[in-house]
């Protein structure tokens, strides 16, 4: 919840591109699949800025926003799928995060220095490697509000604060110089498609019985 007069959180997002070409051509395939998705969901276009080999963007995500969420990441995973029926095969790292952003128009603030944050999570790095069939990996944190039955299937990832074990790198970032600011403790990976072995003989331990 946002104090009084300041404005409310955003759904700040931040992509990695994997695949063939120069890093700016994935990225601009990446904002055609996510504008396909934000069209598909009823969504307005995204707002972005390119930061490094990085794409982080603003969603214009309204309330209801568990429904939002639910409606768009379904959508992204079918547009990244239509994008690459005809084309080199496009693979992307996603992190999702609702915070503050002190300036929309550029894509600036705690909340999109947590989603770049977010990006260098170990786990979300490796999903793609250990699912070499799958082309999206996603990780939510926990400021983002879902819809239970969707957040039931997906992997829950623990992040650290420290330094020597922190999952997510860096806490400082050129844009707000503290992400730790607006730091989530948890968040949730969701490969399309995929889970990884443990869990699925965990399942089917329990189909067992």
């Amino acid at each position: 919840m946002a104090p009084n007069g300041a404005a409310p959180p955003r759904l700040c997002v931040a992509v990695a591109a994997d695949g063939p070409g120069p890093t700016c051509d994935r990225l601009l395939r990446a904002t055609e699949v996510f504008a396909d998705a934000a069209r598909r969901a009823d969504l307005g276009e995204p707002v972005w800025r390119t930061v490094g080999a990085h794409q982080v963007g603003l969603l214009p995500v309204t309330d209801p926003v568990p429904a939002a969420v639910d409606r768009f990441t379904q959508a992204l995973d079918l547009a990244l799928g239509l994008h690459n029926a005809d084309r080199d095969r496009l693979r992307l790292r996603v992190a999702l995060h609702r915070g503050l952003v002190d300036d929309p128009d550029t894509c600036l603030g705690p909340g999109v220095a947590q989603a770049i944050r977010l990006l260098g999570s170990r786990a979300l790095r490796d999903a793609l490697d250990e699912a070499p069939d799958t082309t999206l990996a996603l990780l939510l944190s926990d400021r983002v509000p879902t819809c239970p039955w969707w957040v039931d299937g997906l992997r829950e990832i623990l992040l650290w604060h420290s330094n020597s074990q922190d999952d997510c790198g860096s806490g400082e970032h050129p844009f707000t110089g503290d992400a730790h600011t607006d730091f989530c403790d948890r968040a949730w990976l969701w490969t399309p498609g995929w889970q990884p072995v443990a869990t699925a003989l965990a399942a089917a331990d329990q189909t067992v019985h």
